[in-house]
């Protein structure tokens, strides 16, 4: 039975959905002490099992600055197949420019990229997210306030600190839907 594309959303919802409750329960459920690295790999186990059938890679990609600040290195992942690159040159590839751009990238058919990074012959799509935290510090915000009579809101920084990359073998797999999905379940880790 082939899929529309409302019931192929529909379906991608519910295991987004479902990938979410289930990441939270698993976190809840982890020894201590529960690093950053312990729930990426528990995103990655749940996502990677929900959609093992089109999912090729789930992994991320981490921010060193110490180590060296031009380069992206490989964190938790979940692959049978794909043996992923261990660093990446921000600005390179689909995950390099996630990082430099700070956006998500949907890739629509890989093949077609000029700057696609390959990794494995079975990869036709990938969608790469940015992962934030919040920063302690804070400043104020007078920006919405006319006049200056009152109303000061705090601003809260916030910094890249790692980006989910997820590679398909299907062509057009990722949508706003998978991006919608996929940021509710990062919402978990980071914020």
């Amino acid at each position: 039975m082939v899929e529309t594309g409302s019931s192929s959303s529909s379906s991608k919802r519910f295991k987004y959905m479902q990938c979410y409750n289930e990441l939270q329960k698993l976190i809840a459920s982890l020894p201590a002490p529960v690093t950053e690295q312990k729930k990426q790999k528990a995103l990655c186990d749940v996502v990677a099992r929900a959609f093992k059938d089109t999912f090729n890679f789930v992994g991320f990609y981490d921010l060193r600055p110490k180590v060296d600040p031009r380069k992206v290195f490989i964190g938790e992942f979940v692959s049978e197949l794909v043996f992923p690159c261990g660093e990446i040159d921000i600005g390179k590839g689909q995950c390099g420019q996630c990082v430099a751009e700070e956006r998500v990238m949907i890739a629509h058919d890989v093949k077609t990229l000029a700057n696609y990074i390959a990794c494995d012959a079975d990869t036709q799509s990938e969608i790469v997210l940015p992962c934030f935290v919040t920063l302690d510090d804070e400043e104020e915000d007078f920006s919405g306030d006319a006049g200056g009579t009152g109303g000061a809101s705090k601003l809260k920084a916030r910094e890249l600190r790692t980006i989910l990359d997820i590679d398909s073998t299907i062509v057009g797999n990722f949508d706003e839907e998978d991006q919608r999905g996929l940021e509710k379940i990062i919402s978990i880790i980071y914020n």
